[in-house]
This record gives structure tokens, sequence and C-alpha cells, in this order.
């Protein structure tokens, strides 16, 4: 049985619980499948980069945005802005002025936006950040489910044991699932640094994002 769309997906789901007083329901496994890998995972196939220009410091979040990698202002040298906590960052500029902060060294994120160090900056920002998978519902597939259908499988059935209460599929499942998850962090961190010999103390000094 292949599973490459949506469709497809919820035939296999509907296969492996042999159930169907729950067939109405599978839509909602997936969904609720989809909502975990938007917390658990991210690869490589998440990142997105975007230009934004700021509005008196302030740009808007895209709209599937996850969690910023890094933050370059398009200057005539670009340049990493430093990200701060909204707590320290309002602590160290209370009070935005077009005059006393100078250019944008520091950011943080709230209210759905982006802030600024500098509201008077009128270079435009390169965002390098995560997005958020394409559901299934409105997209018939995505790279997750070309990529993974494996995935997307168990991760179905581990949320139709919350309605079946049956212990012993959920752990089943929830191994399952669990396993292909660590695969895929695996594969995408060998894929980063194939090819050539990693220096870690390097890579933590440059970008400072190693987990």
């Amino acid at each position: 049985m292949s599973i490459t769309n949506y469709t497809e997906l919820q035939t296999a789901v509907a296969s492996w619980l042999s159930r169907a007083d729950l067939t109405s329901l599978i839509p909602d496994f997936i969904a609720l499948a989809e909502a975990k890998f938007q917390r658990e995972l991210r690869t490589r196939n998440m990142e997105a980069i975007t230009s934004i220009t700021p509005t008196a410091g302030v740009c808007a979040l895209p709209a599937d945005f996850l969690q910023a990698r890094r933050i370059y202002v398009n200057a005539d040298q670009p340049y990493e802005l430093e990200y701060l906590t909204p707590e320290n960052f309002y602590l160290k500029y209370p009070v935005l002025t077009t005059w006393s902060v100078g250019p944008s060294r520091y950011y943080t994120i709230q209210d759905e936006s982006i802030y600024l160090s500098d509201i008077a900056s009128g270079n435009a920002i390169s965002l390098l950040y995560y997005q958020k998978i394409p559901d299934l519902a409105t997209n018939s597939t995505n790279w997750l489910l070309t990529n993974h259908p494996d995935l997307y499988l168990y991760g179905a059935l581990f949320e139709s044991t919350n309605k079946t209460k049956n212990r012993e599929d959920r752990a089943f499942f929830t191994e399952a699932m669990n396993v292909v998850l660590g695969q895929i962090a695996k594969s995408d961190k060998h894929g980063k640094f194939s090819g050539s010999a990693f220096n870690k103390a390097k890579y933590l000094t440059n970008y400072r994002d190693w987990e």
C-alpha cells in the first residue's frame, strides 16, 4: 500500500485500525499527530529565509513561523543581530527613540513580532527560521509525508489510542513513532555535516546553535 498523499494516509490508518466506528475521527488523529510533529521536529527541510522591512523597529513574523535561527541586518556590511529576552530587551531599551539607540544590534520576539533596538533603522532584515510543516488537510501532501510516511502512520495511530484506550497499542505506536523521530533527527544532523571533518568547537564559535 502506497502512502503518498492525505487520502492514501487516511486509507492506511483505517486499514491498521480495522474500526469502522473510528473512520470519521481519522482526520483528527492526523491533525493531532501533525501538531506533535510541529513541536518536536526541527530539520533543514523546515528552514526558510525571508526578507522583512521593519516599520518603526517592528517586523511581523511570517504566518508559518515556528522558531528563529538567525537574523541579519541587510546593511552595506550585513551583520547578525543578538537576541535578548523581552525582559532584558526592555531593561536595556526602556524607551526607544530615533536618536538614542543607534544601529540595531539586538532584537526580541513577542506578540508575533520581532522588535529591533533601533526604531529608525530602514534596513530590511533577513530572517532564517523554522517554518511550520504544511498541513495535509489543505495541502494533500508535503515533504514530511513524502520522505517519512511511516511517521505519519505511526503518529496518527498513536493518537487513536487516546480514543481506544488500548494500552498495548499505545506503547507500541509510541515506541514506533519515537524511533522514526529519532532517525529523522539523526539523518538530518548527518546530512548537514557529511563530506568534511566536523570541528564542533569552530561550529559553536561561529554559529552558536549546536544542539
